[in-house]
């Protein structure tokens, strides 16, 4: 029985309807069509783990809602890298998306000055595997201008963010999602 619920979640889930499907532990609303998604997937070899990123504009900000199911439980650090690119493990994504070349930090914390764009801070997956995350950042665009992250990707890494230098300590990449162009998707 237990696959089948998960089936039925992972269904919702993959067609952008999630209604907490964990055991009904969680009520997830979900905002209206976003502008924006991309699957995610795992870097790890026969990891369970995917998911999805989704993005909206909210005024002068993106609002980003991050979904993964099959994680490891636990806090995992999430960044925008400055490559769209997920190859070769992830890794082919690059260094966190850092226009200004500022240190790393919680951007909602400490804004645009005193850490990157993309530092999108940590996604908590409870004992059945699925983390949500949903951040706003403001000055984020979904553009290729100066913090653009059209083009781009989505890490979830395997540890915890904590903020410290020069990347967070958040370990390898264990998880990837491209972020499309606006244009891609006309």
């Amino acid at each position: 029985m237990k696959k089948i619920v998960l089936i039925f979640c992972f269904s919702f889930l993959t067609s952008g309807f999630f209604f907490g499907c964990a055991h009904h532990k969680k009520q997830i609303p979900l905002p209206a069509d976003p502008l924006l998604f991309s699957w995610i997937q795992s870097t790890v070899p026969d990891s369970p783990m995917t998911g999805k990123a989704s993005f909206w504009l909210a005024g002068d900000a993106v609002k980003i809602r991050i979904v993964v199911t099959g994680a490891k439980p636990g806090l995992h650090g999430v960044h925008v890298h400055e490559k769209g690119d997920c190859a070769d493990a992830g890794n082919a994504a690059g260094g966190h998306f850092n226009p200004d070349h500022v240190n790393h930090g919680n951007v909602i914390k400490d804004g645009f000055k005193h850490a990157h764009p993309g530092d999108l801070g940590n996604i908590t997956v409870d004992s059945t595997g699925l983390g949500v995350l949903d951040i706003t950042v403001p000055r984020l665009t979904l553009d290729h201008g100066p913090y653009g992250i059209a083009g781009r990707s989505i890490i979830v890494h395997e540890n915890a963010d904590d903020f410290g230098q020069p990347t967070g300590n958040a370990g390898g990449r264990v998880a990837c999602a491209l972020i499309p162009s606006p244009a891609a998707v006309d």
